[in-house]
């Protein structure tokens, strides 16, 4: 169906790096209702250690990880691939830390907050995120 925004929409590959369970199991679920594929690490490492095995379209990370920072993992992402969209997550919503994403080049900073907010703004993110995605992005 031509009309279905999901049809139309192209289908993209997202890590997200979590170590809160819920928290993952409901951003998994949430993204996938925009056809995305989505696969779930629980720390730092083992975030990296999949992206360097797979390819992937968007990268999501919690800020506050059991191994390093959400900002650390994005800091190496973007030695690895520059223009690969990253979005960092956080519980605790500081403007210290949404500058030190700004000065890295992540615009987009979604704190976890009040669910239905978190949810709005994630499925907003994405779709944006996903819409703008480039053939040269999904090499």
């Amino acid at each position: 169906m031509a009309d279905d925004p999901i049809q139309s929409r192209p289908s993209a590959r997202v890590l997200y790096i979590e170590d809160d369970p819920l928290y993952g199991e409901l951003v998994a679920q949430l993204i996938s209702t925009l056809g995305c594929t989505i696969d779930l690490a629980e720390n730092g490492a083992d975030g990296l250690a999949a992206f360097a095995k797979s390819s992937y379209d968007i990268v999501a990370v919690d800020y506050r990880l059991p191994d390093m920072t959400g900002i650390e993992i994005c800091r190496k992402l973007r030695d690895l691939a520059p223009s690969l969209p990253l979005v960092v997550i956080t519980g605790q919503g500081k403007a210290s830390t949404h500058v030190e994403a700004l000065t890295i080049d992540i615009p987009h900073y979604l704190e976890k907050g009040n669910e239905a907010e978190f949810a709005a703004s994630l499925m907003n993110t994405f779709r944006h995120l996903i819409d703008n995605l480039t053939p040269i992005d999904r090499l």
